[in-house]
């Protein structure tokens, strides 16, 4: 091309001797990266975890490295996380709804019990790498072994297809046949000699790597469920607490119900309805609440409706959204700044899990992670 494009006064000799430093230059990238492969991943990864578009932690494909990650936090903060915990333990949380009460208490307990579920997984890692150096060669030697012999049963059956073609035209004479036939005895002599050298102990070490792995993954499995419904309780017992203003915010509207009820036609009575319940929008946990309303409103859609009744499911609604109006206005006040505290100390380790994305820092070294190879050719 430079040829092509360059003036006569420019010799194909000085076009090979400009070309060298670049050459040079990319021979000595190739051999950064094969020193160092995983530069080939990291910036990529890195680019891709602090995108719009970054999956979130519970990700699959970034658990592994997630949960190395913290587990070197754990080590590190273990403490102060005990402490959060033990303090949150002791929070005031006797008045507010039961059904949110037992998640909450649920969430400490598992809070509580991350920690055993991180030695449960080191435990099960350990015991899987300490069986690894034993396992690895022979399961390698073993998977040769079993594609070679794939490979001639592959050979047994193209002969075999060759024999039926054979005799099904009727040309094939005797000679041809007995060397078809001699070939496929030779081949199965072949897969028999295969067979027999595979370990004695193949199948039981096979076994006991399975049983391993399983372990292991059954113990992390534990662990993530452990953080998430450690965390996961708390931050939607945070956000119900913080819509206390925007609930009391739709009191009004929904105590003038009272006089549309009295005042109105069934019909226009009930879109007035329909538009009160569109207020409970947006507002997390309080379906119970917009429940009565909704009944109230299906009682005064009939085709003959039922104003009583429908009196009585506002009356009941009324009386559902005071006490829980109460109870989270309580809350915001007494429970609320230790609940928020307490959130915050487990939001980037306990409660990983359950956020939209990583920040920054975290996919800094997770995208270290993911840039080194993982051996999982073992599970196959």
């Amino acid at each position: 091309y430079l040829r092509g494009v360059a003036p006569p006064s420019v010799k194909t000799i000085q076009m090979y001797a400009g070309v060298v430093p670049f050459i040079l230059l990319q021979l000595g990238g190739l051999a950064i990266v094969g020193v160092w492969p995983s530069l080939v991943n990291y910036l990529p990864n890195r680019v891709y975890l602090t995108s719009e578009t970054a999956p979130p932690p519970k990700n699959p494909r970034l658990s592994y490295c997630i949960e190395d990650m913290l587990f070197k936090h754990y080590d590190a903060q273990g403490q102060t996380l005990k402490t959060a915990i033990q303090t949150a333990r002791t929070l005031d949380i006797s008045y507010i709804p039961d059904r949110q009460k037992r998640k909450m208490i649920e969430g400490f307990q598992n809070a509580g019990a991350t920690f055993d579920r991180v030695a449960a997984v080191r435990k099960a890692g350990a015991a899987l790498d300490e069986f690894l150096p034993v396992y690895t060669p022979i399961h390698r030697s073993a998977r040769q072994t079993e594609a070679s012999i794939r490979r001639v049963q592959e050979d047994i059956a193209e002969r075999q297809d060759d024999l039926k073609r054979l005799e099904r035209d009727g040309a094939a004479t005797e000679d041809q046949v007995n060397d078809i036939r001699q070939d496929i005895n030779e081949l199965k002599k072949r897969v028999e000699s295969l067979q027999t050298s595979l370990p004695a102990n193949w199948k039981d070490l096979r076994e006991q790597f399975t049983d391993l792995a399983k372990a292991e993954k059954r113990a992390r499995t534990q662990y993530r469920r452990t953080v998430d419904e450690a965390y996961e309780p708390i931050a939607e017992t945070v956000k119900i607490i913080g819509q206390a203003d925007a609930l009391a915010s739709i009191g009004y509207k929904l105590k003038a119900l009272q006089k549309t009820l009295a005042e109105k036609p069934p019909k226009e009575a009930a879109a007035v309805f329909r538009e009160a319940e569109k207020l409970f929008n947006g507002i997390t946990s309080a379906s119970h609440v917009k429940s009565r309303f909704s009944r109230a409103r299906r009682d005064l859609s009939r085709r003959t409706p039922n104003t009583e009744r429908a009196a009585t499911s506002l009356k009941q609604g009324l009386e559902r959204y005071a006490a829980e109006l109460a109870w989270r206005q309580r809350a915001a006040k007494g429970l609320l700044p230790g609940l928020t505290a307490y959130e915050a100390a487990i939001r980037d380790t306990i409660g990983l899990r359950s956020q939209p994305r990583l920040n920054s820092d975290q996919a800094a070294e997770i995208s270290s992670c993911l840039s080194v190879h993982r051996d999982i050719s073992l599970n196959f």
